[in-house]
């Protein structure tokens, strides 16, 4: 079918990368931005160690897991 109907599936892999540059890609940098700098920084490890008493017997997660969910 990509053959036969090769301009429609240009068309829409073009559209694909044209949402995933303006929408997917702006949404989602700021995120692994700051998680690479709380990384580096040492606050994941932090802040684990100091949840650890409490997430372990609560949910049997490690500490820094729930680190990835919002905030809000």
């Amino acid at each position: 079918m990509l053959i036969i109907f090769s301009d429609t599936a240009v068309k829409s892999a073009g559209s694909g990368l044209n949402l995933w540059f303006n929408v997917v890609f702006p949404s989602l940098f700021p995120f692994f931005v700051v998680s690479e700098i709380l990384y580096k920084t040492g606050f994941i490890k932090a802040i684990g160690i100091l949840l650890e008493p409490i997430m372990r017997p609560l949910f049997n997660v490690p500490a820094a897991a729930p680190l990835p969910l919002p905030w809000e």
